[in-house]
């Protein structure tokens, strides 16, 4: 037991068997006691190690009762200590587990739970002791889900899985579960021992993920990766029983005024508001998603007449174009609205969604706050669009833009007074590409600051060439992008391009369409002062095709209207012509605005505005737009003829 041989233990005192504190506990016993004595205690053997041991001091005495001697009995019970230990160490992890246990017989009738069970389920031992753990079923599993359970157990020796069951308060929760057969050393089963979790937080953590993954943070509605799921189920559906789908597509108008006026907070409320009345108008089984930023889709199952497709439309159009209460604000937005269906404009769920987002872009095209149909028609113009756009990325680098002119007379005496310069654009894609169709293009993607920036310093260029072959009152009249005009850089680059190139202010005027200057009236007054008070000469395109305000026409600095075309196409002969015409010649000389009138295409035309009292004019019936070499002569044509009238050689 310790370790020590006879010769080395004879004659030596016992306590070096003991510690000192048991050696100090021994003398006390021999002293004052008569009888055995049980100490448990540790000892220490010849090599150190320390046993667990129980010591039985009986002290002896003689005849004459005088104490002799001492018999010590030492039994070691280290293996029994470390079994204690091991048994009170699995029951406080038994007890203190958090991890529920149940162990039952081998007829599963319950024999004992652990505190963490009672936790999770509600249940005590004494209100399961001896009874069968099925009361704790939820029933959410069939029969057979428990049949393939134990078999797997009595199989295998082990089932783990996923489980409902039910507390005693009739709560449903799920848990994960490990069933395990106790077997004896002949191999029969003892025990069941069930080791459970409840995973319902992870299972709400896992929905919640789930959740963020297929719908919208902000609105709560379903992503685009949820409705490409719906969609794609939504046309196996239709394709089944002979069914239309439409897709809806919805964006909202100059929803980026409101995030740059009110702040990203007002226009995160409102996407929350348009959710909530997208929500209340689709019905059962249809699906809205949130596209990304203020772009929606909505799919439309089950349509069988078209009217009552444009009837739902028509619904949402009008329930989203009420006002919104933002913040104490009253806000106003309507959608531009594309549509395409299930199978008339594709049979897959990429063609539908690109083909509702094309006739959205139309809805755009023909004045927002509309909805278009998709059509090959339009699928074939947004193809164009596209092309426009690509090439027109790089058209400036490639040197691609050349300007005409177009000559502009006074009518008093028929003498050109001035020039509209006109861009044009030869690209080797796509030939020649007209302004009506790029110059939108280039509004939208921002471009027009580069390109309008180009047409300025060129037209500038052109007025210092030409300043030799024109009269001091000559003007270059430059179209100019209402964007430019509210950059903030735009006054000053005009000015300093004029100051480079030696060329007067009053030689150029600036010409922004009426629709245009409407939309940033407040935005654009202090540049237009700026360019008027600096003397160049400021005219308002297109006048009468737009708002045709009086209003604005008093609020900034004006010099001259230029009469849309539209209405001189219909003088003399049309009444209504005449007479919008012989108004705006009237209020404008009230104001007293120049007046000049554009695409003028013969005498009668002429000879009417010159009664009308209109100062200006151009078009085909004077000359049609020139390039520079072909202006360039005509200018020293007139140039030589009035220097040859006046003596001058």
């Amino acid at each position: 037991m310790f370790g020590y041989c006879v010769d080395e233990i004879i004659d030596s005192p016992i306590e070096i068997l003991f510690p000192k504190q048991v050696r100090e506990r021994l003398n006390d016993i021999k002293r004052i006691t008569r009888y055995s004595n049980n100490i448990e205690t540790k000892c220490i053997t010849s090599n150190g190690i320390v046993l667990h041991a129980v010591i039985t001091v009986s002290p002896q005495y003689d005849s004459e009762d005088r104490q002799i001697g001492t018999i010590t009995n030492i039994r070691d019970i280290t293996s029994e200590i470390a079994s204690r230990e091991q048994l009170n160490l699995w029951a406080s992890v038994y007890e203190n587990s958090g991890e529920g246990i149940i162990i039952t017989d081998r007829q599963n009738n319950v024999v004992s739970i652990n505190n963490a069970f009672t936790k999770i389920t509600g249940y005590s031992l004494d209100e399961l002791l001896g009874g069968n753990p099925r009361v704790l079923s939820s029933g959410k599993q069939p029969r057979e889900f428990y049949k393939r359970l134990w078999d797997t157990v009595h199989c295998d020796g082990v089932w783990r899985g996923e489980l409902w069951n039910k507390k005693k308060s009739g709560e449903y929760y799920p848990l994960w579960m490990t069933i395990n057969a106790v077997k004896k050393k002949n191999g029969h089963i003892s025990h069941y021992i069930a080791i459970c979790s409840d995973i319902s937080v992870q299972k709400q953590r896992e929905e919640y993920i789930s959740h963020l993954a297929q719908h919208d943070v902000l609105t709560g509605l379903p992503n685009r990766d949820l409705l490409v799921d719906r969609l794609r189920q939504a046309i196996i559906n239709a394709k089944r029983h002979k069914q239309m789908i439409a897709v809806l597509f919805i964006d909202l108008d100059h929803f980026k005024n409101i995030n740059d006026t009110l702040g990203h907070e007002a226009g995160d409320q409102l996407l929350i508001h348009v959710a909530e009345r997208l929500r209340n108008l689709i019905r059962e089984g249809d699906t809205i998603c949130r596209q990304g930023g203020d772009e929606f889709i909505i799919v439309l199952n089950e349509i069988k007449e078209s009217s009552n497709l444009i009837f739902l439309i028509e619904k949402f159009q009008n329930e989203l174009s009420q006002p919104y209460l933002i913040n104490t604000s009253s806000l106003e937005i309507s959608p531009s609205i594309g549509i395409s269906l299930y199978p008339n404009d594709g049979e897959t769920l990429s063609e539908l969604i690109s083909n509702a987002d094309v006739a959205m872009y139309h809805a755009k095209d023909m004045g927002r706050g509309n909805f278009q149909f998709f059509t090959q028609q339009l699928n074939d113009t947004i193809n164009e669009r596209m092309n426009i756009e690509r090439e027109l990325t790089n058209a400036l680098k490639r040197d691609e833009f050349s300007l005409h002119f177009q000559p502009q007379y006074s009518l008093d005496d028929n003498v050109m007074i001035g020039t509209e310069v006109l861009i044009r654009w030869n690209s080797p894609v796509l030939g020649r590409v007209p302004p009506d169709k790029f110059i939108p293009l280039s509004e939208d993607s921002g471009q027009i600051l580069q390109i309008g920036e180009w047409v300025l310093n060129s037209a500038i260029d052109y007025a210092r060439k030409w300043r030799d072959l024109t009269p001091n009152y000559f003007r270059f009249a430059i179209n100019v992008s209402v964007k430019q005009i509210i950059h903030k850089e735009f006054f000053d680059q005009t000015m300093g391009a004029l100051k480079q190139a030696g060329v007067s202010p009053h030689n150029i005027e600036v010409e922004i369409t009426e629709t245009a200057l409407m939309e940033a009236v407040e935005k654009s007054a202090v540049v237009l002062e700026n360019l008027q008070d600096n003397g160049i000469t400021l005219a308002v395109d297109d006048f009468g095709s737009g708002y045709s305000s009086l209003n604005y026409l008093r609020q900034l600095p004006i010099d001259k209207l230029k009469i849309d075309r539209s209405f001189i196409d219909g003088i003399p002969e049309e009444d209504d012509e005449r007479e919008i015409t012989n108004a705006i010649i009237s209020m404008a000389h009230g104001l007293h605005l120049t007046v000049i009138a554009e695409g003028v295409e013969n005498d009668k035309q002429a000879n009417f505005l010159k009664l009308a009292g209109c100062d200006e004019v151009q078009g085909y019936y004077y000359s049609k737009p020139l390039s520079e070499n072909r202006f360039e002569d005509l200018l020293k044509s007139l140039h030589e003829n009035s220097t040859s009238e006046t003596g001058v050689s």
